[in-house]
Order: C-alpha cells, then sequence, then structure tokens
C-alpha cells in the first residue's frame, strides 16, 4: 500500500490484490512485509511473484475459525504506530548526528 500521490510498478514492486473481504488489506501488508524481512530478498534474490506464492503469513482466527477481523486491525494499527515510531527514531538519529558539542 503505497502512499506516495506518484508512483509505478516495475520488477521490485507488486500489485497485490486482497480477494478475500475477511482479510484486512493493512494487516497483509505488514505481515507480507515480515514475511519478506524473514525471506531476506535482497536485490539479488527479489521477490518477484513465483517467489511471492511460495511465502506464507498467519492470520489470526476467532472463536469458530474465521479469520479474525478485529485482531488483523489491532495487529495492523499496532505495525502502524510501530513504523511511526521507528520514522521517529531515525529523524532523531539524524538530527543527533549533526549535532556538534564543543567543550
Amino acid at each position: 500500500m503505497r502512499r506516495e500521490t506518484k508512483w509505478f510498478l516495475h520488477d521490485d514492486a507488486l500489485a497485490i490484490e486482497v480477494l478475500d473481504s475477511h482479510l484486512v488489506p493493512e494487516y497483509v501488508r505488514y505481515v507480507l512485509q515480515h514475511a519478506i524481512n524473514i525471506g531476506r530478498f535482497e536485490y539479488t534474490a527479489k521477490l518477484y511473484s513465483e517467489r511471492l506464492k511460495g511465502l506464507n503469513i498467519e492470520i489470526p482466527l476467532d472463536e469458530s475459525g474465521s479469520f479474525d477481523m478485529y485482531m488483523q486491525d489491532k495487529i495492523a494499527k499496532a505495525y502502524g504506530k510501530r513504523e511511526l515510531v521507528e520514522q521517529l527514531l531515525k529523524e532523531v538519529a539524524i538530527h543527533l548526528q549533526n549535532v556538534k558539542v564543543e567543550f
């Protein structure tokens, strides 16, 4: 899920359509990204559509055994907060690198 206003697809970015209405797209995005990171798909081992088919993700289930959309949403929101905190920490780290202390 890209948030930029202008973007295009090429072999580094695949379009993935979530077809099951009981899957929360943001949740799928985060858990797929996690699976990709675990698989260490770097530039020399890009995640082409054939490799994507081999990835597995965990989906929370409710008591009836159906996809738990509530938990998916909660987890996606937690991932979103984590992303925000990581970005803020990166910005602070960059700022601190530019700080000069003289005695």
